[in-house]
């Protein structure tokens, strides 16, 4: 997947950089505020070095308090998402394992979703993922919380498809994930709004499925 390697995707109201996780370095905050500072004329003319730092419970949050970050990595790769502080973001990439057990993860209603949808479980954990990270808590809570309402599915360029999920308690934020041939998933939580909505839609849809 060359895909990954130090591609940056810049929406309306987002800003991706994938990138090779094999390539870092033991320092993983050094290799993270590398990649940040490369990026970080895009957001703003200041010229200080931005830095990355990480509260109590290890999530990440960067020293210029306009922005909000998200990160995650799997196996052989890896993704950072950086929006105005005003917005809710979760970002996750999973490899997919079908040794991964996502029994604990799923509800019976959501169960009967994923065989009316014929999507793979480990999507919707990834989700669930990427909402937890929109609390800074991973997926540390009670599994009620994470409960997925409905799903609906959109076709993208070249085959792929991108699914589209509410949140039982978190209504006011939507899911987003995408299957990267087979290898893995990539997911999003954002605020449930509509330009924000449609600007990860072309982005999933159309430039991000465009490029695989």
């Amino acid at each position: 997947m060359n895909f990954f390697r130090s591609k940056v995707i810049e929406t309306k109201y987002f800003l991706f950089v994938f990138f090779d996780y094999k390539i870092m370095v033991k320092k993983k905050k050094k290799f993270y505020e590398s990649i940040l500072n490369e990026i970080y004329p895009r957001l703003t003319d200041d010229r200080k070095e931005l830095k990355l730092k990480y509260d109590y419970l290890g999530s990440p949050y960067l020293d210029d308090s306009r922005f909000r970050i998200s990160i995650s990595h799997s196996y052989k790769y890896g993704i950072i998402v950086i929006t105005n502080r005003k917005y809710r973001l979760g970002i996750d990439i999973q490899h997919i394992d079908k040794k991964i057990n996502v029994n604990s993860f799923i509800t019976e209603d959501e169960e009967h979703l994923i065989r009316k949808n014929r999507i793979d479980p480990i999507g919707l954990v990834s989700i669930k993922e990427s909402l937890g990270k929109s609390f800074n808590m991973g997926l540390l809570a009670k599994k009620e919380l994470y409960t997925i309402k409905s799903i609906k599915s959109l076709e993208g360029y070249n085959n792929f498809t991108v699914c589209i999920v509410s949140f039982c308690t978190f209504q006011f934020l939507i899911g987003f994930s995408i299957n990267l041939q087979n290898e893995y998933f990539i997911s999003l939580t954002i605020n449930n709004e509509e330009l924000l909505i449609r600007d990860i839609t072309d982005m999933f849809c159309k430039e991000l499925a465009y490029e695989l």
